[in-house]
């Protein structure tokens, strides 16, 4: 069972990374007609992703409880599975990023900084017992959904003149 606060956290979360990838999906469809679209189109794409991981995420411990499993392993096992998607996507995502040129310091360096530290709180409850996993769980889906709004306003508003 899941506290019900922490669930309509978890359930907001899931409507507003929707949003995310909604908005960048709309985003991307605008831009692929463009000509010299340049890496706007590869940052509205991680927008997406990242936005889909915090849905899957978000989603995660609620499909785990259906399951019957203890509260306690249910955050550790979500924790788990959130991190390896959010390591994985994040090395994909980045790569994707260098490879476009995208040079904005800021967006360049709190993508790994909100990883690390998120990626800590998580691997945090999974190592040991934590009094409030899922407050821990909800602020570093919190950090994930912050960098896709970084990423979506780094594509939309502030990276160079289209070049490709």
């Amino acid at each position: 069972m899941i506290d019900p606060e922490v669930g309509e956290v978890l359930h907001t979360m899931t409507e507003v990374s929707a949003t995310f990838v909604g908005f960048s999906l709309i985003a991307s469809v605008l831009e692929a007609n463009k000509d010299k679209v340049g890496s706007r189109i590869y940052s509205i794409r991680d927008v997406a992703e990242v936005s889909l991981f915090c849905v899957f995420g978000a989603m995660l411990p609620f499909l785990i409880a259906n399951f019957g499993v203890a509260e306690e392993l249910n955050w550790r096992i979500s924790c788990a599975l959130f991190s390896f998607f959010w390591i994985t996507g994040a090395y994909r995502g980045i790569a994707r990023v260098r490879r476009a040129g995208v040079n904005v310091p800021w967006f360049i360096y709190f993508g790994p900084i909100s990883g690390i530290i998120g990626n800590g709180m998580l691997w945090y409850v999974v190592a040991f017992v934590s009094p409030f996993p899922g407050a821990i769980y909800t602020v570093a889906i919190a950090l994930a959904l912050a960098f896709a709004a970084l990423s979506f306003v780094a594509a939309t508003f502030v990276s160079g003149p289209d070049t490709d």
